[in-house]
């Protein structure tokens, strides 16, 4: 395939339409305050964030709410094991934020513990640690991220953003389902 890809054998996995997969989680950062994002799998565009006081499920979900009603919703989103996300255990009733998210018809996917998850939020945070200095704020940053600049896993020919990209790989109307979503807790194989 010409363009997009090539050249690219370190990707792992990437989801080939735009809202397949949200990757979610938490940073704290050097003020004390916590950073929410969840970032498209297909594009690497941002598609919501916000900085909070705490870390919570309240604020998961008030960001993924908000990022999906602005950017579509996603069929799955994938975090970690944090307790903002997941409730663990077998046969429990689910996290707040599983519960919100199989309300809002979305899979939950759990990274970790074998699962390679490729990395692509973490690489976005640790654009944050390295480089939140040098933009006034966060919404500084996260435009810089999907508007300007180039993403290296994306089409190098055009020097591809995010934010192109996620319009590139748009599905059309409605939003990519392979399955239906599992319930609380359960895992996509």
């Amino acid at each position: 395939m010409e363009g997009a890809g090539q050249g690219r054998g370190w990707v792992r996995y990437e989801r080939e339409y735009s809202n397949s997969m949200w990757h979610g989680g938490f940073k704290q950062l050097p003020d004390g305050r916590w950073l929410v994002a969840y970032m498209d799998d297909a594009s690497r565009l941002i598609t919501g964030f916000g900085v909070f006081d705490e870390a919570s499920a309240g604020r998961a979900i008030e960001v993924l709410e908000k990022a999906a009603a602005e950017r579509g919703r996603p069929a799955s989103v994938m975090t970690g094991r944090g307790r903002q996300f997941y409730a663990g255990g077998r046969g429990h009733a689910g996290s707040e934020f599983e519960q919100k998210m199989a309300g809002m018809g979305m899979r939950h996917v759990l990274s970790g513990t074998g699962r390679r998850t490729g990395g692509k939020l973490a690489r976005f945070y640790g654009e944050v640690g390295a480089k939140l200095h040098l933009f006034r704020d966060v919404d500084d940053l996260v435009d810089w991220w999907n508007n300007t600049r180039p993403h290296m896993s994306l089409d190098q020919d055009s020097l591809e953003t995010p934010a192109r990209a996620f319009a590139r790989k748009a599905p059309g109307a409605g939003r990519v389902r392979s399955r239906a979503p599992a319930g609380p807790g359960k895992r996509e194989k």
